[in-house]
């Protein structure tokens, strides 16, 4: 009677093992983000690290030509941004591919519903984070731009350049989070690894402000001659592109010597019309250049100095979106200061205890 409850106890187990087993499986291959394989989520990782480093490139597309007032692209800086965007969708495309072909491959094998066990929210993430919005918006929109018609189409194109950033960023987060599951043998690693995030992220952010201050103050420029066509030179203006592509015959005005007086640029007049936190961009011609490093350092360090300030030294106009732009700086500049912070403070005090 013993040894027939012992062999029973036996078989219990093992049964209970065996779907313990199973249920690991299916949670393992079926959850394509859990931590299965350490070496892709690394590769992973940095691939999402690079893209949203990318994306802000394209903001830099647009350069003002000061000679004939109108707005022309940076080619090169266009074609090296959709050549490395493309590489960092690869990686995306290919993430989603294969985490998808094992899912169904092992729902079929141990008989589990894929519906009912994939993380659908993941995936959503994974495609939003795909769709080539800066391509499509910077690229193919670039007339809108520059259009005296365009104030609806300008606002269309913040918005899509501001909500491209939510799925890439939230995708970074929950790769780095379970990579740092991996980690939780060797505690002071996992702290580095939050900490290392959390600081790419504060200087990411710098990044991404920098590049749209430079986008809005072409925005800016290009406002000031709509505003000076349609209040002081209506009989001389047409309705048309600021476009340097379309050619001198298709320029709305034709006295280009007035818009120096009505929108003076060295140095600018607020009294005639104020830039607002763009007159440092403006003032400094970096719209006109054609030097990439240029550009992007100045650009960089202007969006790292507010967010270190909290926007605290930004001189705004009357512009509402201006003025929403500089609350925002503010408030994520405060945000991620105290976060990185309390962080390294963590990290600190993790290290001097291990």
């Amino acid at each position: 009677m013993m040894k027939h409850n012992l062999q029973e106890r036996g078989l219990f187990s093992l049964r209970r093992d065996g779907r313990e087993e199973d249920d690991n499986k299916v949670d393992k291959i079926l959850n394509p983000w859990a931590a299965d394989s350490r070496l892709w989520n690394f590769i992973f990782l940095a691939s999402c690290l690079i893209g949203v480093s990318i994306d802000p490139l394209f903001l830099y597309v647009p350069i003002v030509d000061d000679n004939r007032k109108c707005l022309k692209r940076d080619y090169n800086m266009e074609i090296i941004a959709l050549v490395l965007r493309s590489v960092t969708d690869l990686f995306y495309v290919f993430h989603v591919c294969f985490r998808l072909h094992n899912a169904l491959k092992m729902s079929k094998e141990l008989h589990v519903s894929i519906f009912t066990n994939f993380p659908w929210f993941h995936l959503l993430i994974d495609i939003l984070s795909i769709l080539p919005l800066p391509q499509v918006v910077v690229l193919l929109y670039f007339s809108q731009i520059t259009g005296s018609r365009s104030l609806s189409g300008r606002k269309f194109i913040n918005l899509i350049l501001l909500l491209q950033y939510v799925p890439r960023l939230f995708r970074v987060y929950l790769t780095a989070k379970e990579i740092g599951k991996g980690f939780d043998s060797l505690i002071s690693q996992r702290v580095w690894v939050r900490c290392a995030f959390f600081f790419f992220v504060y200087l990411n952010f710098g990044h991404v402000f920098g590049a749209f201050w430079y986008f809005y103050s072409i925005f800016r420029e290009t406002a000031c001659w709509h505003e000076a066509c349609k209040y002081h030179m209506p009989k001389q203006c047409t309705p048309g592109f600021f476009d340097c592509s379309l050619g001198i015959e298709s320029h709305p005005i034709k006295n280009l010597t007035k818009l120096n007086q009505y929108c003076p640029i060295n140095p600018p007049d607020p009294k005639i019309f104020n830039f607002g936190m763009f007159s440092g961009a403006i003032e400094s011609r970096i719209v006109n250049n054609t030097d990439f490093p240029t550009k992007f350092t100045r650009s960089f360090f202007w969006g790292l100095k507010n967010l270190s300030s909290f926007g605290s030294n930004l001189d705004t106009s009357g512009n509402i979106v201006e003025n929403l732009f500089a609350i925002l700086i503010s408030i994520l500049g405060l945000l991620l200061f105290l976060y990185l912070i309390g962080n390294l403070q963590v990290c600190i005090l993790t290290l001097s205890l291990c």
